[in-house]
């Protein structure tokens, strides 16, 4: 009834893009981890790895993320 309803009105139905949804889960998970590894990096006063802040859109903390005494 509803695919009738859909085709009265012109409207097309709308599909469930599976491999959108997939793709964005596993990017989503990506973002988590890389996540977790930048502040597990800052938390052991590391400097965070380059490709994690980029793939979270932070490359220029890098130079910012220092520790408050020279050592």
């Amino acid at each position: 009834m509803a695919r009738n309803l859909s085709v009265a009105m012109g409207r097309p139905l709308p599909a469930l893009r599976i491999r959108n949804m997939a793709r964005e889960v596993m990017e989503t998970i990506g973002l988590v981890f890389a996540a977790g590894r930048v502040a597990s990096a800052v938390e052991s006063h590391r400097t965070p790895n380059a490709a994690d802040l980029d793939r979270l859109g932070i490359s220029d903390a890098a130079t910012q993320v220092r520790r408050p005494f020279g050592s």
